[in-house]
């Protein structure tokens, strides 16, 4: 495909692009990276596809977490601010900023 492209990137490029590549999970990964699933068959009724949908299928099922939500927001936001208001440290924090901009 670089051949055909009409800026070529340059061998050498590539070759330590590839170098770096790493496949998902090797090297300790991140967490993110536990699920993963390789699938060596490009066959469509093939174990490797069945099985994908099998785990895609479980994942879906789940119930979806909505950590964004405005109730949820507003929780935080309010765990937050008690927080705040009991620390001495945010306490005196403000009034230098208030003594300090007078």
């Amino acid at each position: 495909r670089n051949a055909s492209r009409p800026a070529r990137l340059p061998d050498g490029v590539l070759s330590k692009m590839h170098s770096r590549f790493e496949p998902p999970g090797e090297g300790g990964g991140q967490s993110w990276e536990s699920n993963k699933l390789v699938v060596l068959s490009a066959d469509a009724g093939g174990p490797d596809v069945a099985r994908l949908w099998g785990l895609l299928d479980s994942l879906w099922s789940g119930p979806v977490s909505d950590t964004n939500s405005p109730a949820v927001q507003a929780a935080r936001k309010a765990e937050g601010r008690a927080a705040n208001h009991q620390s001495w440290a945010h306490r005196l924090d403000n009034w230098m900023r208030r003594e300090l901009s007078s």
